[in-house]
């Protein structure tokens, strides 16, 4: 573990102050590894929300999770909090809040692929036809059972890194990845070998996102947390915060110009409303 001190007003504070009123440390999990930065505008988040409820937090990161590993550690309050995606988020002993963190964003998936096969994947119109490819899914991922009923046949693959270099050799033929996601993973030559590519024209669809949760301990946080993003939406930092991390990213995918095709079967986490899922509508040049 490591201890990541972040303050949001970027300041640092004398030492006797920082002694004296220090916040508290929030264990909160980080990357599956060093070129894993998908959670970072989601902890940011999280400070800005607990911040907006009067409650001021320092992040202490802890690396390496997989999602059902985070849910255990949250019920041996080892984390408290985290954040797991909506097909993770739903055992009844911790508590979630129920609400999508980017208005469904994570389920609007665009495919990766190498670039031999992307004219022929960009043709696909019905879920059925991907069923011709081998797809390449993270044996942590925690909708890898839904992947396994839509028919796809599918490659498993033990570590995120890993996983975009067996596609790049040809151990399976594609990936699909949240618009969230991909642009940063394509543009790290670190992590995506080169020839790998978004395949144009066409996207997936389903009500996935992530939601907060945090350790038993630590219920009454929610309230905070949901007050918190309240208020950051009405003043319009809850807007600027998803522009300045995702943004681009909907610019860069011209969702316009794509075509959808939506992922049958999932099913929504009790509680949260589909209403919420609503990230395509907002998508620029989309009315």
């Amino acid at each position: 573990m490591s201890l990541l001190r972040r303050s949001l007003l970027g300041a640092a504070l004398p030492a006797a102050t920082v002694s004296a009123a220090a916040p508290p440390r929030v264990r909160f999990p980080s990357g599956r590894d060093a070129n894993d930065r998908r959670g970072m505008p989601l902890e940011e988040l999280f400070v800005l929300a607990l911040s907006a409820a009067g409650i001021e937090v320092e992040i202490e990161a802890v690396a390496g999770m997989t999602q059902p590993r985070r849910l255990q550690e949250l019920r041996a309050e080892r984390l408290d909090a985290a954040y797991v995606s909506s097909a993770s988020a739903s055992p009844s002993d911790i508590p979630v809040l129920r609400r999508p963190l980017r208005r469904g964003l994570l389920g609007v998936r665009l495919l990766l692929t190498r670039r031999a096969l992307a004219p022929a994947l960009s043709k696909v119109k019905q879920v059925e036809e991907l069923r011709a490819w081998r797809l390449g899914y993270g044996s942590g991922w925690s909708d890898l059972d839904l992947q396994r009923r839509l028919g796809f046949p599918l490659v498993i693959g033990n570590t995120y890194s890993g996983l975009f270099r067996m596609l790049a050799s040809g151990r399976f033929d594609w990936m699909h990845r949240g618009l969230s996601e991909v642009w940063d993973e394509v543009d790290n030559p670190e992590l995506v070998p080169e020839g790998l590519v978004v395949v144009p024209g066409l996207a997936l669809f389903y009500p996935l996102d992530t939601f907060f949760c945090v350790s038993p301990k630590r219920a009454g946080w929610l309230d905070a947390l949901d007050k918190g993003l309240d208020r950051l939406e009405r003043d319009g930092r809850y807007a600027r915060w998803f522009d300045a991390h995702y943004g681009q990213a909907l610019t860069r995918a011209a969702m316009p110009g794509r075509r959808v095709l939506p992922l049958p079967g999932y099913e929504l986490m009790p509680g949260a409303s589909l209403a919420d899922f609503d990230v395509l509508r907002r998508a620029p040049g989309r009315p």
